[in-house]
């Protein structure tokens, strides 16, 4: 368990502590109450600080994935093009322009109302994240899609994504796997006229 990814294991130390301490006071009972309470107390207020002011890899991915999400939301290419790497490429898109070409033609009538997403798995290796999203997209009323198709999906990503070298994540590649939980890619709605 890493103790900065969440404040349990400083609550569990905590607890031990303040059990030594009680078994030391009844060996010596003339210790002050304040030693067997201050100790634990201190334990459990580094562990939320740590928990609060330290962000780990995951959570910078998950906070990088919901300013994407957001992006898309507000249909904002410019934020959703300062979040995808150089070197983007993915099965449908050869290249980070051509990616931010789709973007634009898709996002210039609203089209996305709520992304909600739920991270299944997460790998790090180094500058490099994989991490596999389902999500439950619903669709802007008034858009085509919706009127013609449907106004909500639920889909599962794969995204890698890579670490610059300012310390923040961008967005290397993403491929869709299912749509509306069947196998799908993204030449299933990368041709659709909506």
């Amino acid at each position: 368990m890493n103790p900065l990814e969440n404040y349990w294991g400083a609550l569990i130390a905590a607890g031990v502590l303040f059990l030594l301490l009680v078994i030391l006071r009844l060996f010596r009972p003339r210790m002050h109450r304040l030693t067997i309470f201050a100790p634990p107390l201190i334990v459990i207020a580094a562990g939320f600080a740590l928990d609060h002011f330290v962000a780990t890899d995951k959570e910078r991915i998950r906070s990088f994935l919901v300013m994407l999400s957001e992006a898309v939301e507000a249909e904002n290419t410019t934020a959703i093009s300062a979040m995808i790497c150089r070197g983007y490429s993915d099965s449908f898109h050869k290249n980070k322009e051509s990616l931010m070409r789709h973007c634009s033609r898709r996002l210039q009538k609203p089209l996305v109302e709520k992304n909600v997403f739920t991270i299944i798995s997460m790998q790090l290796a180094g500058n490099r994240a994989d991490v596999t999203v389902s999500g439950r997209t619903i669709l802007e009323e008034q858009s085509y899609a919706a009127r013609n198709y449907k106004r909500l999906f639920f889909s599962k990503v794969n995204l890698e994504l890579h670490r610059r070298e300012d310390d923040r994540w961008c967005l290397q590649r993403a491929e869709l796997l299912e749509l509306d939980r069947h196998p799908a890619g993204w030449r299933t709605i990368g041709t659709a006229t909506f």
